[in-house]
């Protein structure tokens, strides 16, 4: 909703041939992948973390897209207990 209200064009499960990411978007200059994973009770948040990473970067999500603008990746979790993202990696 905050990227609609600021008129950005926002995709989710932009599909590549080795998977989906959950949202992508372009702002000025910079193109925007985002993986985002969800803690349950029990979960490990550094794993989830770890995993969401390493799917961006094995499935090589948003590198076929806008290729003269700066790409930014964002791997965050989102907890089910806290109600709020708990770890997040920019790369």
């Amino acid at each position: 909703m905050y990227l609609r209200g600021a008129e950005i064009k926002a995709t989710v499960e932009i599909h590549n041939a080795k998977g989906r990411s959950d949202l992508e978007f372009v702002a000025g200059t910079r193109y925007f992948v985002m993986e985002f994973k969800y803690q349950r009770e029990g979960d490990d948040p550094g794993l989830l973390l770890k995993e969401a990473e390493k799917q961006i970067r094995s499935k090589h999500y948003g590198e076929q897209l806008y290729p003269k603008l700066k790409h930014i990746h964002l791997a965050l979790v989102f907890s089910a207990s806290e109600r709020q993202f708990v770890k997040y990696a920019v790369f």
